[in-house]
């Protein structure tokens, strides 16, 4: 049913109360807290509230968090146990469950998915993206996944069986297959199913110390031959600066290979970002902390094993030409090229626009990242509070990666980084992208 309309996933309105009502809670569910928490248990054969134990589990959240920032790491932190599993259940699963939770139910909202849907989770580790993905089409109706995961660490693929299938069991919108014992860089397109409607790395690239970032897009890229005609790949990264640029500059290789970036980034004058130092992520509410993660924390440096804040970076990418933003191609007598801004110092223009962050000021000044593809340096909107009006405000109102047409800014340099600034005032428009093509 590839290419299929009809077979576009497209949540009514029950199901996106649904949706938004196990989002709003931005908490694991407690039956999973608790199946994680029975994991613990007969991993270690303990109870897992034993001061010895809890000990023994902070300890190995603090070597993970060690081992992650210490510069060109090469081998994971590995613990006799599967110690190292349960630190990452501990600390990092919560927000990448929940993480991952927002961004499915955006794809959906978006009609990025299907009814019948085959999916790929490549690096599943102990089950994060099936484990979200499982909860979420318990809340859709008439709707199938059949996952595949790959995952070369066999404590992690234990979890993933104990989690992920214990999770799913008796849960007819989804059919799993047991986890592919593979290294994903030696994994080869025809090892994976044929026609692929969703492929997800999350989490994983930054985690591939001896591959380039060239390395990384020629694998994504020999992975794309298994795509449906309509399939995506999703790419999730930290938001460390580290690992944002590298997956940027990935997409960028994407791109160069004749792939197409759905969204964040713009292509808006039809020229390749060459853009070397791109740091921009995306950032969600705060999650609740599981029971297990305030149990650790209840210790003199509790602060250590709190991990509660969503910020990613990510990307969509396609093989067919379909991008978020839809746009005919733009003309330079109306619009000026942020490449071309130097030409424009200290003079009014119009520019067409990715917003591609949330809100980097303060109360008295507004300021957020804008791409158009085409600089080579950071390009800011900075609007001041007191300049604020009802033409200008979609600045704020819209979302990351959505277009605007911005009319009547001040182009401003910043000589200190080399970065620009585009001052909004009463004067200037904002105009959501569609909105304005449409005029």
């Amino acid at each position: 049913m590839a290419g299929n309309e009809a077979a576009v996933l497209v949540p009514d309105e029950q199901e996106r109360g649904a949706i938004q009502s196990f989002l709003a809670g931005a908490a694991v569910p407690t039956a999973l807290q608790n199946l994680i928490e029975q994991y613990i248990v007969r991993k270690i054969d303990k109870d897992w509230h034993d001061p010895v134990i809890l000990d023994r589990i902070r300890r190995a959240i603090v070597a993970q968090k060690n081992r992650y920032w210490k510069e060109k790491a090469k081998r994971p932190i590995t613990y006799k146990g599967g110690y190292s599993v349960i630190a990452y259940l501990a600390y990092q699963f919560p927000v990448y469950y929940l993480q991952f939770a927002s961004i499915f139910s955006e794809l959906a909202a978006a009609g990025l998915l299907k009814k019948e849907m085959v999916i790929v989770d490549a690096g599943s580790g102990p089950g994060v993206v099936p484990l979200a993905i499982i909860d979420l089409m318990k809340r859709l109706h008439g709707c199938h996944a059949t996952i595949h995961a790959i995952e070369q660490s066999e404590e992690h693929r234990e979890a993933y069986r104990y989690l992920v299938e214990g999770y799913g069991k008796g849960i007819p919108a989804v059919t799993l297959t047991p986890p592919m014992n593979r290294d994903i860089t030696k994994v080869k397109p025809e090892d994976l199913p044929a026609s692929i409607d969703l492929l997800v790395f999350s989490n994983v690239l930054n985690e591939l110390h001896e591959s380039s970032i060239q390395d990384r897009a020629d694998l994504i890229r020999a992975w794309a031959s298994r795509l449906a005609p309509d399939g995506i790949i999703l790419l999730i990264e930290p938001a460390e600066r580290v690992a944002s640029s590298a997956l940027r500059k990935t997409t960028q290789m994407l791109a160069a290979a004749g792939l197409t970036v759905y969204s964040p980034c713009p292509d808006l004058w039809r020229s390749r970002c060459s853009c070397q130092d791109c740091w921009t992520f995306e950032e969600r509410r705060s999650i609740q902390p599981t029971h297990l993660m305030k149990v650790l924390a209840d210790d003199p440096e509790g602060y250590r094993y709190l991990n509660t804040d969503i910020k990613f970076s990510s990307a969509i990418i396609r093989k067919d030409t379909k991008t978020r933003t839809r746009f005919e191609p733009l003309s330079e007598k109306k619009y000026a090229r942020f490449s071309h801004l130097a030409s424009h110092e200290n003079r009014r223009v119009s520019c067409a626009a990715v917003k591609m962050s949330a809100d980097l000021g303060d109360p008295k000044n507004h300021v957020f990242l804008l791409c158009d593809g085409t600089s080579t340096v950071p390009v800011f909107a900075v609007l001041p509070a007191y300049h604020e009006t009802e033409e200008n405000r979609a600045i704020r109102t819209c979302g990351y990666g959505d277009g605007v047409v911005l009319q009547g800014i001040l182009v401003r340099q910043n000589r200190k980084t080399g970065a620009y600034n585009l001052l909004i005032s009463k004067q200037s428009r904002v105009i959501p992208f569609q909105q304005d093509q449409e005029n």
